[in-house]
């Protein structure tokens, strides 16, 4: 599958194409065996606009951010693909130029806040630090300054005295505030939240997802929040991108995306959702493919209700109307509608 829903890389802000990661490792009888765990991942997202990238536990959503921004550790390692970035493949640069970008034009939000911060360093060190990496002339008072308006901004209660706390001080959401500030603190272009409310209770999720949503949308920048919630796509995002088994197999804007999904897998995780999201559709069943040995053709259609003998051959990449493209031999303007 290649480019759905593909931009132009000289105005997508993100542009994926066709992203191929395995993992090629020796067993303990010497032989080398290979996972394919991104088979073709592709994507783009406009400045300004937020991109749910979904998809069941497993189906490669954070390992596709961790080899875009080139922070995979062995065995795994990127086979093909490009990811451009305003207009540079973040793929092929040398590391010194891929790192400055990280944490300056490109912000990452991680999983699981609380250990995610320095435990040996104060929140105003851990802030200045990042700051003045990325901008050497920077005085060491300018970006305290810097540090204490970026936590106000994003709602942390007398920002002047966190500066002093320590990381173990904070409670979940407070953390995950203090990760996004980090993230924002050298107002980045780009900003990737993966998972960022993991282990935070319903309604501190939704405060940081307010929270990252209204930030993105003051500053024009454009996001990647990276879910196994359907719900919080629906909410909070511009667009969504569902993946399965390694690939983006339906992407388009919420609206006509959640209204007509034109995958059967899309249909069946929507069914799966929350009564309010729910659709007539048939829910997912299954495990998913065994990434050692893929299948030809269509990598859903061992679980897929509908499959017929075309399925052993790759489905087309169908475009759909606004916007809406994925990859089926089912999908049709007839039939997503």
């Amino acid at each position: 599958m290649t480019a759905p829903h593909g931009g132009d890389t000289l105005t997508a802000l993100l542009d994926v194409r066709d992203l191929h990661t395995h993992f090629i490792a020796r067993d303990l009888d010497n032989k080398v065996r290979t996972a394919r765990a991104l088979n073709g991942v592709s994507f783009s997202l406009a400045p300004g606009r937020i991109l749910g990238l979904v998809g069941e536990t497993g189906a490669g959503k954070s390992l596709t951010a961790l080899s875009v921004l080139g922070l995979l550790k062995p065995p795994a390692r990127i086979v093909g693909g490009q990811a451009f970035f305003e207009g540079r493949d973040l793929l092929a640069l040398p590391p010194d130029e891929l790192n400055a970008l990280r944490g300056s034009r490109i912000g990452l939000v991680v999983q699981s806040p609380k250990t995610s911060l320095d435990p040996l360093a104060r929140i105003g060190a851990q802030l200045v630090r990042l700051q003045r990496a990325h901008r050497p002339a920077l005085s060491a008072a300018e970006a305290e300054a810097r540090a204490v308006e970026i936590l106000a901004s994003v709602g942390i209660p007398d920002p002047q005295r966190r500066l002093r706390a320590w990381p173990h001080e904070l409670s979940g959401g407070m953390a995950q505030r203090v990760l996004i500030a980090m993230a924002l603190v050298n107002e980045p272009a780009l900003l990737i939240a993966d998972e960022p409310t993991t282990g935070l209770d319903v309604t501190v999720q939704a405060q940081i997802l307010d929270l990252l949503r209204a930030m993105a949308l003051a500053r024009g920048i454009g996001a990647v929040i990276i879910t196994h919630d359907l719900g919080v796509v629906a909410h909070y995002c511009d667009e969504a991108a569902v993946m399965f088994a390694g690939q983006v197999v339906e992407q388009g804007p919420v609206g006509p995306l959640f209204a007509r999904p034109a995958h059967p897998y899309t249909r069946g995780l929507i069914a799966a959702t929350p009564e309010r999201l729910t659709l007539r559709a048939q829910r997912p069943t299954g495990s998913p493919p065994n990434l050692y040995a893929l299948p030809e053709g269509c990598l859903y259609r061992d679980r897929c209700p509908i499959a017929e003998a075309r399925c052993a051959t790759p489905p087309p990449l169908v475009a759909l109307p606004e916007g809406h493209v994925a990859s089926c031999h089912f999908a049709s303007t007839d039939a997503a509608a």
